[in-house]
Order: C-alpha cells, then structure tokens, then sequence
C-alpha cells in the first residue's frame, strides 16, 4: 500500500512512451557558497578578494604542474599536485576543478596510475571557467566601479 496522501506507484512496464535520457552529473564550475560565507564577515571585500587572487597566482601554478607531472609520468607528483589543487579549489567554490582534482588523486594514490590526457585537459578548461567565475563572483561583490582583475598571461584569463 502506498503511504497515506502520496499517489499509488503504477507499473510502467507498459509504458511505451519516450524516455527520459539518463541524467549525468551537471558541470558545476562555481558554487559562492563558501565565498558568501566568508563575505560575511569581510566587511570591505578585501579577505575575499586576496582570496581569490592567491587561487589565481597559486592554483594557476598547479595546474601547470599537473601539466608536467602528467608528461614527465610523475605519479607521486601528480597525486600530490592533485591534491593541493583540490583542497584550493574548494576553499573558494571551484567545484569542477575540485572534483577533476580530487579524481586524479584518488586515481594516482589508490591505483598508482596516471589520468589521461582528455582528464588533464579537463583541469586546465576548469580552470579557466572557474577564473572566469571568480572574477565575475568578485567584480559584482566590488560593484562596477571596482579594478578590474589582473590578467594571467599564461591563460589569457583574469581572475
């Protein structure tokens, strides 16, 4: 019996209607959630802002590192470089970045493998996004008359 006001589940095995796709995981490049929470207490912005800017000068650097650590076979590098740039990305919300991380990691510390390329590749469009997001999450919490962010010249990307 179904439980009291909820509708009776009906046997769809006859069904013949169009089916709905099988859902994957929706990219997320930016959740503001931590960031929000941080902006709370930052009364001028300037906590959130350096924030974003050591992401930008630090993970930047990671990133590349993933880069070489991929190309050179390094897996103790690439696990290790994977996880800083997990735990960075999701101090500030990065959620792509963070996950691609986070898989790589798990991948070189549990099966002592590297990512593949198309992964490696996947960070480094993340990363970009997620700079691009940042940049956006800070010049609204600045307001229109803020700087403008300074530009990575390796990524041709402000954040």
């Amino acid at each position: 019996h179904a439980p009291v006001g909820l509708p009776r589940a009906r046997d769809d095995s006859s069904f013949r209607g169009p089916r709905l796709p099988t859902l994957r995981r929706l990219p997320m490049v930016f959740d503001p959630v931590a960031l929000d929470s941080l902006a709370q207490i930052d009364e001028d912005g300037s906590l959130v802002g350096e924030l974003i800017r050591l992401y930008h000068s630090d993970s930047s650097a990671l990133v590349a590192g993933l880069r070489s650590a991929w190309s050179a076979g390094d897996v103790e590098r690439l696990g290790t470089t994977a996880h800083t740039l997990k735990s960075a990305s999701g101090l500030v919300g990065a959620v792509d970045v963070m996950t691609l991380a986070r898989d790589i990691e798990t991948r070189a510390r549990e099966q002592y493998a590297l990512a593949d390329e198309a992964t490696i590749a996947a960070v480094e469009s993340a990363y970009v996004a997620a700079c691009a997001a940042l940049t956006a999450y800070l010049d609204a919490k600045r307001g229109a008359s803020a700087p403008a962010a300074r530009q990575d010249p390796a990524t041709g990307t402000a954040c």
